[in-house]
């Protein structure tokens, strides 16, 4: 038997004797990129996010484990606007992403939103509905 396949057998026995681990099997997902369509692109990242997490049974882990995680995950880029955002050692995962999309996604101008329905031209191709 070579090194190889005595690796790859050695492998397979620890893969079924452990628990799934994240990171093993799935691989995460990219690290977010904000710099072009950076809204679109956050609420893609976190989607994913959250399947991996699904996935690689993430959840089932601790809440340090879980925030270590994303942090690890999603880049340079996300990581220096949490930075940022006033962040806490005891911010759970759901407070960091909280804390993200109050900062990428921002409030909504509701005068601006109104000015641009108002003033919207009905394409001749568009039904009412």
């Amino acid at each position: 038997m070579t090194d190889d396949e005595t690796q790859s057998t050695a492998l397979a026995s620890v893969s079924l004797s452990f628990p799934f681990l994240p990171g093993y099997a799935f691989k995460p997902p990219e690290p977010v990129k904000l710099n072009k369509n950076g809204i679109e692109n956050w609420k893609m990242w976190k989607k994913l996010w959250k399947h991996y997490c699904t996935v690689s049974n993430a959840d089932s882990r601790s809440p340090e484990f879980r925030k270590s995680l994303l942090i690890s995950t999603m880049g340079i880029e996300a990581l220096q606007i949490y930075n940022g955002c006033d962040p806490v050692d005891s911010d759970t995962v759901d407070e960091t992403l909280q804390k993200l999309d109050s900062h990428i996604l921002g409030e909504t101008n509701e005068t601006f939103e109104r000015y641009k329905f108002n003033t919207r031209v009905q394409k001749p191709d568009e039904t009412i509905f």
